[in-house]
């Protein structure tokens, strides 16, 4: 089913090493290599416990396998209490994050707005079955350049109930097959998009947010004054080719641009609860 929202949503569209040296002693005596109190096989060096395989340094608790510290590869996202980030609401702000193709990115984050846009607030989250709920819709800043808090749903963008995939503190959703955006006066279809995130412990932002999906470029040749198919001739010299559009006004062209916004950081909208808006 076709849903239109804000075009903001569209925004988002457009990211240790470990040196291991070894090295071998030259003779077999007994001060040198085989004693206790100097170099292979003793307690107080190489594979003892105050040194490479012990509990105070490298594969201890403390260090490289632990969750208290930065230079291993075990580090996990820390957990959120799930039900106290249901109905909290959050912006997309798509100014924030990192674009792929590069070369639509000074373009996109240019657009990107930051008084009006794509929010989005956790409908339901069933731990037990590992399902999240996303209601999708459109906010306002009603106050230009003011607080989170002086945001407002907006009342004319329908909203969207999308159930996905949760697995503390990360949700996943879609592919969402068809979505349609209002840019301006112009509608903007996007197919195909994926959503995940993070919530931060205490809910006051949800990071890493991407968004992975197809944009039909033709709202762009038109707003060059270009003949539709322009902008993915460009993209397509520069190694990122269009695809056939799914779906919308150009189902069948191959006019959909692929495009991923990752690393965008989602602010709550203090105090703002969303209800359903019906197209």
């Amino acid at each position: 089913m076709r849903r239109t929202i804000p075009w903001t949503l569209l925004m988002m569209l457009l990211a240790a090493g470990l040196w291991v040296l070894g090295c071998e002693n030259e003779d077999d005596d007994s001060a040198d290599d085989d004693v206790s109190d100097d170099d292979d096989d003793d307690t107080g060096d190489d594979d003892d416990t105050g040194d490479d395989d012990d509990t105070g340094d490298d594969d201890d608790s403390a260090d490289d396998d632990d969750s208290a510290d930065d230079d291993d590869d075990d580090d996990t996202v820390a957990p959120v209490d799930a039900q106290t980030m249901i109905d909290k609401t959050y912006f997309i702000d798509l100014s924030s994050g990192s674009y792929t193709p590069a070369a639509l990115e000074p373009l996109l984050l240019g657009m990107a707005p930051t008084t009006y846009g794509m929010i989005f607030s956790a409908l339901s989250i069933d731990e037990g079955n590992n399902v999240y709920t996303m209601r999708l819709g459109g906010g306002v800043d009603m106050e230009t350049g003011g607080d989170w808090d002086d945001w407002v749903q907006s009342p004319e963008s329908a909203t969207a109930d999308i159930p996905g995939v949760w697995a503390n503190p990360s949700f996943s959703i879609g592919p969402i097959p068809d979505l349609v955006l209002t840019l301006g006066t112009s509608q903007v279809y996007i197919a195909n998009t994926t959503f995940t995130g993070n919530y931060i412990a205490d809910g006051t932002a949800v990071e890493d947010f991407i968004m992975d999906t197809l944009v039909d470029t033709t709202v762009f040749d038109d707003l060059a004054g270009e003949a539709h198919g322009y902008n993915c001739t460009l993209m397509g010299a520069l190694g990122f080719p269009c695809q056939t559009c799914p779906g919308g006004a150009n189902a069948g062209e191959d006019y959909c641009l692929p495009v991923v916004g990752s690393t965008i950081t989602c602010p709550e909208l203090t105090g703002l609860v969303m209800t359903e808006v019906i197209p």
